[in-house]
């Protein structure tokens, strides 16, 4: 029985060892590695944004207020307004405004102001004023002095008015600046007096008359001198009128003279004489309603007999008073 199975492990074994003597004809199958493996992330997707128009919304909102009842009482009610119509002043009381003043200030200064009226300012109106002032100082001749005076009045008739007015001035200074102890003046060498007269008349209209006119002559004479009898003279003559042609339009023509003279006389031995004249006309036409106003015309100006002729524009222009200013933001 056992060698049974010695045989057996014979069989079973000889072919293998054949199978060891023979050559491997098979083919081997091969991985070829290329690369090395590298994780690697995915790019991320990037979005785009394109601006598209919103679609109108033509719902119309449907909104609720609730409003709290008013249960506030006032103790005070507004007043109504009656508006009347102003009844006119057909009395005129100017006789009766006098007034003095007096006073009295440190550095001895003394100050009288006066002024008194006179007439019924119906046919005729007289004012007077005048007043003074002076003071001294205290250092030697700081003095000075002021003096006015004026009358003026005017005499009305049925049509028109005739007006005039005088007046004085005079002004003492005294030149007190210089050293006292080194120089000796008298007070009568340091003074500089300054005078002035004015004398002026006219005669104008009171109202429109029949043909539309209006018109306002008048003269002015300066005479303004120091205490070394230098003068300087003036006169001046205006006469303007204005034509009325209808409720929007009107013709203005005005003449103006102007002549003064400056004189050394009694003072330079050579007399040294100086004289400026001027004179000009302004025809002028006005249109004139209550929002815009305007005047177009020209000035013909003779200075000393040199031509100069300037155009005359002006130009008005009245805004409502209801005017708002809004932001562009609202």
């Amino acid at each position: 029985m056992g060698t049974k199975i010695i045989i057996t492990g014979l069989i079973f074994c000889l072919p293998g060892l054949a199978s060891f003597a023979q050559k491997d004809t098979t083919k081997k199958q091969t991985i070829d590695i290329t690369s090395s493996y590298k994780p690697v992330l995915r790019n991320a997707v990037k979005i785009n944004f394109s601006a598209v128009n919103l679609n109108a919304d033509t719902s119309r909102p449907y909104l609720t207020y609730t409003i709290p009842p008013q249960n506030l009482f006032y103790t005070y009610q507004p007043m109504a307004l009656k508006p009347l119509a102003l009844t006119q002043d057909t009395t005129v009381d100017l006789g009766v405004r006098n007034f003095v003043k007096v006073g009295f200030g440190n550095y001895t200064t003394p100050f009288v102001s006066a002024g008194f009226s006179f007439g019924d300012g119906k046919k005729s109106l007289v004012n007077v004023y005048t007043n003074y002032i002076s003071s001294k100082g205290k250092i030697q001749y700081q003095d000075y002095s002021q003096f006015n005076a004026r009358v003026s009045g005017s005499f009305f008739t049925a049509r028109n008015e005739v007006y005039g007015s005088v007046g004085f001035s005079q002004d003492n200074y005294y030149l007190y600046g210089y050293n006292h102890n080194d120089y000796t003046y008298t007070k009568a060498e340091l003074l500089q007096q300054f005078s002035d007269i004015k004398l002026k008349v006219g005669f104008k209209n009171k109202d429109v008359n029949e043909t539309g006119i209006n018109y306002n002559p008048n003269v002015e004479i300066n005479i303004f001198s120091n205490q070394n009898k230098l003068t300087e003279n003036s006169i001046i003559a205006e006469v303007p009128a204005e034509k009325t042609i209808n409720d929007v339009l009107s013709l203005k023509l005005g003449f103006k003279a102007d002549m003064t003279r400056y004189s050394t006389e009694g003072y330079i031995p050579n007399n040294f004489k100086v004289h400026n004249d001027i004179y000009s006309i302004a025809p002028e036409l006005v249109y004139a309603q209550p929002l815009l106003s305007v005047h177009v015309g020209l000035s013909p100006t003779w200075n000393n007999g040199d031509l100069s002729v300037l155009p005359i524009f002006m130009l008005k222009l009245k805004l409502r008073t209801n005017l708002f200013w809004c932001r562009p933001d609202g």
